[in-house]
Order: structure tokens, then C-alpha cells, then sequence
């Protein structure tokens, strides 16, 4: 029997691979780009390095990465394998209960695999609240927003070997604690979801095959958000209910690069009067986010561009800032980056439970150098 499906697989394999190679050669189709992201190969050009043959290496790299058919042939290969034998290939994705898919450094997160000394996160509760203090002289106030993890909201469905696993610390729990006791002010988003889930179907808050919360999450987040920056909040006028994700509610499955679309499930959108409700704004509030990528979902949802002035900025990962002037994108400087902070009327400084390792992505030292 084993026999038999291997010899299927195999000859599967070769089949397609010589039709789609025919069809590359006749209409010259480009396939879609792989997802995730793929390292820059750059081809050191110097007589020293062809000699120790590190150029020979990097050019062939080069030619295998950049070859037409590279990508198919990949996606071909991980199809066969999860579609015959049930594997997935991408390094972070694991397969929980029930088809839920999940990245291996959430579950570690929230199973406390990747826990801070607890006098590391006593000094960073300490320096955030300093940071609030601080800014507030300024005249600008900080957003402290815990985001959620995906297996702390869908506990249920941890795969059977991950949920085995006894949680001896938690980075979230820990912070909580320690922000409460530092008079530290911050938005919990990890529990408010938890009251989203008994309140709204659950895949409306976190999809079976994303990481992040979903879109519809990040619509009732964003109103949730603006009434605590004092803000009008916009109103949903309608759900709409789906069977393909739209926007990253199907992200980690994507990273997978399968030949196949993600498979049919239920997604929910939000239609709402943001746009409305944001022309009617005399005033929007220059406001500074540093956040990582679960911000994305609030950019797709609006509220950067409806409710935050033009001169307001996102920087990912306090590294890389995004205008919200539709400029493009660059590469923070020192001292460009202390100048443009006593500017904001807010700071948001949101963290996912996943990255509480990295908790503050090294912003509360350039707060620190404020004079």
C-alpha cells in the first residue's frame, strides 16, 4: 500500500512538472511569488574571493533563485507533501486540533518557553512607567497595548505533543503583574479578545489559518482603540461572512506555498463609516505607533490613514518608519528618530504576546536620551 502511494506521488510529480515546464517554454507564464521572506544573495566580485571559490558558489545561488520555474517546482513539492503524507514544510507552522494551524514561537510563548528574568521585566515595567511620566511633560501621552497570542486565545486547540508541554513562566502573566504593580497604564487587547470570543463567534476574532487576530478583530479593536485616544469611534453597518480569507487572515497557511488556495472556511468582515467619520474630524492627532506586525491589520482597517494626521508615523519594530503622508518607507537615524518623539500628541506602543521577549523593540532607550 505504502508502495503504491509513493509510486503515485512520484509519477504526480514528474506529470506535472513536465506539462508546466511545456507550458513555461510555449507562453512564457510567471508563477507567483513564494511567500515569506527569502534572503538577499548578493555575489562577492573580487579576484580573492573567485579564487577560494566563494563567487562560483554565490552566482550559481543566484542563477537556482532566480530561475522561472523555482518557485512552481517548490510549491509542487510541499503540495505533495502535505496532500499525500499530511507535512507541512515551513519551519514555524505546526498543525493543532481540529485543522488549526499555529507558528511554533506563539506556542512557545504561550507556554512559557521563552520567559524573561523576572528582574528583566520588573527594570522594563519601571522604564515604561518612567516613559510615561516622561512624555507627559511633553505633552504626549503613551499607549502601552498588549496584543494577543494565538495559543492563548485557541488554548483548545494546541497540538496534542505542545499541550503536554507544563508552562513553568509566562512573559504575558509576568508583565501584567509587573506593569500593575509599576503603575504602569496599558490596554490588555490578550483578555479583551478573550471576552470578543464568549461574546462573538470565535473564528470571527482568530481564523483557523492566520496568526494574526483577524480583520474583523482589528475592526472592533480599532474602535476600542480610538475611544481610549479620546477619539470618535466609527460604527460597523454591516458583517459580512465569507469562505476565502481575505487580507493575512490566512497568513501562516499561505507560508506554506502550496499550489492550491487556502481551503473554504468561515471569514467575517466588517463594512463600517470610517472614511465618513474621519472627513468630519477638524483636528487629527499627530500620533507616533511603534508596534509590531499586528499593527498591520489597524492599517487595513483605516484608522492611520482616516484618524491620524499626516505627519504621524509606524515604526515597525522601532526600526523601519512608514509615513502616513504616502512616502516611502526608510531606515531609522538617531537623530531623526529623537527629534520627531516630543512632537506626537500620542505615542502607541503595541506588543504582541509573541514578541514580550523583545518587549518595547529598544524604544524606551531612545525615550531615555531625551533631554
Amino acid at each position: 500500500m505504502i508502495l503504491r502511494k509513493t509510486i503515485w506521488v512520484f509519477a504526480v510529480f514528474f506529470a506535472l512538472m513536465f506539462i508546466v515546464t511545456i507550458i513555461q517554454l510555449v507562453t512564457g507564464k510567471q508563477w507567483p511569488r513564494l511567500a515569506g521572506a527569502e534572503p538577499k544573495l548578493n555575489v562577492p566580485i573580487s579576484p580573492r574571493e573567485f579564487l577560494r571559490g566563494r563567487t562560483q558558489v554565490a552566482v550559481e545561488r543566484k542563477v537556482k533563485s532566480s530561475a522561472a520555474l523555482r518557485g512552481f517546482y517548490i510549491r509542487l513539492r510541499n503540495q505533495l507533501r502535505y496532500s499525500f503524507f499530511g507535512q507541512v514544510t515551513s519551519k514555524k507552522a505546526v498543525w493543532g486540533k481540529n485543522d488549526y494551524l499555529f507558528e511554533k514561537d506563539h506556542l512557545q510563548a504561550h507556554l512559557g518557553l521563552d520567559c524573561l528574568a523576572k528582574k528583566k521585566v520588573a527594570s522594563l515595567s519601571f522604564h515604561s512607567r518612567q516613559a510615561q511620566v516622561k512624555l507627559a511633560k511633553y505633552g504626549v501621552k503613551l499607549k502601552i497595548i498588549l496584543a494577543p497570542g494565538k495559543g492563548h486565545y485557541y488554548r483548545e486547540h494546541i497540538p496534542k505533543d505542545w499541550s503536554l508541554k507544563k508552562r513553568s513562566c509566562s512573559n504575558y502573566y509576568a508583565f501584567i503583574n509587573s506593569f500593575r504593580k509599576s503603575g504602569v497604564e496599558f490596554i490588555d487587547y490578550n483578555a479583551k479578545l478573550l471576552q470578543y470570543k464568549a461574546r462573538h463567534k470565535a473564528k470571527k476574532i482568530y481564523t483557523r489559518l492566520g496568526t494574526h487576530w483577524s480583520q474583523f478583530a482589528a475592526t472592533l479593536i480599532g474602535q476600542d482603540l480610538l475611544r481610549a485616544l479620546g477619539l470618535p469611534a466609527y460604527r460597523i453597518i454591516a458583517t459580512i461572512h465569507e469562505s476565502h480569507p481575505r487580507y493575512v487572515d490566512a497568513d501562516i497557511f499561505n507560508a506554506l506555498n502550496l499550489l492550491w488556495s487556502s481551503p473554504k472556511d468561515e471569514y467575517y468582515y466588517a463594512k463600517t463609516d470610517i472614511e465618513k467619520v474621519g472627513k468630519s474630524l477638524t483636528k487629527k492627532p499627530n500620533v507616533l505607533i511603534v508596534a509590531d506586525s499586528f499593527y498591520m491589520n489597524l492599517i487595513s482597517v483605516g484608522i492611520s490613514k482616516h484618524y491620524f494626521s499626516p505627519e504621524s508615523e509606524f515604526w515597525y519594530y522601532n526600526k523601519q518608519s512608514f509615513p502616513n503622508n504616502g512616502q516611502p518607507s526608510f531606515m531609522l537615524e538617531e537623530l531623526r528618530a529623537l527629534k520627531r518623539i516630543k512632537s506626537r500628541d500620542y505615542i502607541i506602543l503595541l506588543v504582541s504576546e509573541v514578541n514580550l521577549k523583545y518587549y518595547a523593540f529598544g524604544f524606551l532607550d531612545r525615550i531615555n536620551q531625551l533631554n
